[in-house]
């Protein structure tokens, strides 16, 4: 796992705001957000965004839920905001298979 570009200002969340690459399981570079503070206790929230988002969008859902004592994690998708293109041209939304949006293994990956 590797430090990500992240737009603190833009996102307007808690201080702990943080990006990170991670690989999926066909090695797909997927950028992450992760808020996480210690008065998160009660769990993670996880955002699934729609389509053309990024994960800075989610700061001010992000400060909600610490406030009430949850962590979260987003992600961009394939193809959006950090996260690696699927094609080579970057106005291209085309998908051959959704698997890749359904198909989950298990966790790799610890935030905080």
């Amino acid at each position: 796992m590797e430090k990500a570009p992240f737009d603190a200002t833009l996102a307007q969340g808690p201080a702990t705001g943080a990006a990170y690459f991670v690989s999926a399981d066909d090695g797909v570079r997927l950028r992450v957000g992760v808020w996480h503070a210690p008065s998160a206790t009660k769990g993670t929230i996880l955002v699934f965004q729609g389509r053309c988002e990024c994960i800075e969008k989610y700061g001010r859902a992000a400060a909600a839920f610490e406030q009430r004592g949850y962590a979260t994690i987003t992600l961009d998708w394939r193809g959006q905001g950090g996260s690696a293109r699927l094609h080579s041209d970057p106005m291209l939304g085309h998908v051959d298979h959704f698997t890749w949006l359904v198909t989950f293994s298990s966790p790799k990956y610890e935030f905080g």
